[in-house]
């Protein structure tokens, strides 16, 4: 499929941090930048946290604090020592036909296959929901252990402006937000639940009380009223949250 779901080369594009050259400018520090990322070790101990203990996470501040960095090169690689393995998707709201799950479904295999992570074929039409819930859904690393995926939505407050450009955008964001939902929720969507009253026995393909993904969504803080009018179709997204802040005197010495 040619079709441009994401931009996965940001990370080339930033950059190059080393010893002589320890601060990316403009640019997000990268996962392979986490021996430089320095003075927010107590920030990332929180998120790393949060993270831990909830389904969805919630991440937000103003604009330019560095959020981007602070999931890449403070969060990823603590999370990748607990088998959690996160998926950055930023999805695209330009002229395309692929529907938003579908961009997910794409970030899933590109960004897995480049860690070498055995992933299930998702199959034609299917909701995030019942991906991650079919009993053949697992996720097995190079080394025989099952990884849990982390989907991390970044810059997730696109979805409020770039996603109403057009009454037909609106529409799929609408419906991709229901959808998400019930990923984040873990309820079983409704078009899953008619199928299974028809058929009874294609319950038996699912596994309803387990939930093997996490979520993050990181947007700026000028969007968290937006987000927060999503709290009757998502109440998770009131809980577990972080804000987060400028460096303190002490954080920026740490540096």
């Amino acid at each position: 499929m040619k079709e441009q779901f994401v931009n996965l080369s940001f990370e080339s594009e930033q950059a190059i941090v080393d010893a002589g050259h320890p601060w990316p400018g403009l640019a997000s520090f990268r996962e392979q930048d986490e021996l430089f990322f320095k003075g927010r070790e107590s920030d990332v101990d929180k998120l790393h946290n949060l993270v831990n203990r909830e389904r969805l996470t919630v991440l937000f501040g103003v604009s330019g604090l560095g959020k981007s960095s602070l999931l890449h090169a403070g969060l990823y690689p603590r999370l990748r020592q607990d088998n959690v393995l996160p998926i950055t998707i930023r999805l695209n709201f330009g002229e395309t036909k692929v529907s938003f799950s579908e961009q997910v479904f794409a970030c899933i295999a590109q960004q897995f296959k480049k860690k070498n992570i055995e992933v299930p074929q998702h199959r034609e039409d299917e909701t995030l929901w019942e991906y991650f819930h079919r009993k053949d859904s697992e996720f097995w690393d190079a080394r025989n252990h099952i990884v849990t995926p982390l989907l991390c939505f970044d810059q997730f407050e696109e979805i409020f402006t770039l996603g109403c450009n057009d009454q037909k955008r609106d529409d799929d964001v609408q419906q991709f937000i229901v959808e998400l939902a019930d990923l984040v929720e873990g309820r079983c969507p409704e078009r899953v639940k008619m199928r299974i009253d028809a058929n009874p026995n294609e319950s038996k393909d699912f596994n309803f009380s387990r939930h093997p993904y996490k979520l993050i969504f990181s947007l700026r803080e000028d969007y968290l009223a937006e987000l927060e009018g999503l709290r009757d179709l998502i109440p998770s997204v009131l809980y577990n949250r972080m804000r987060l802040l400028p460096m303190n005197g002490k954080q920026a010495l740490d540096w």
